[in-house]
């Protein structure tokens, strides 16, 4: 199963993201460095 997370802090009124580098970016854009909301994997039986 595939997952993500909107981690919202109310008094802030921010989300939280994750900035990663990914190559094919580097190669394509001015940066490589993305910004991304928190994702991953599952596994089968287990509770995100």
């Amino acid at each position: 199963m595939r997952v993500f997370y909107w981690l919202y802090d109310p008094k802030r009124d921010e989300v939280v993201l994750i900035e990663q580098i990914r190559i094919p970016a580097y190669e394509t854009s001015q940066t490589p460095w993305l910004l991304e909301v928190i994702a991953g994997m599952v596994e089968e039986g287990r509770k995100p």
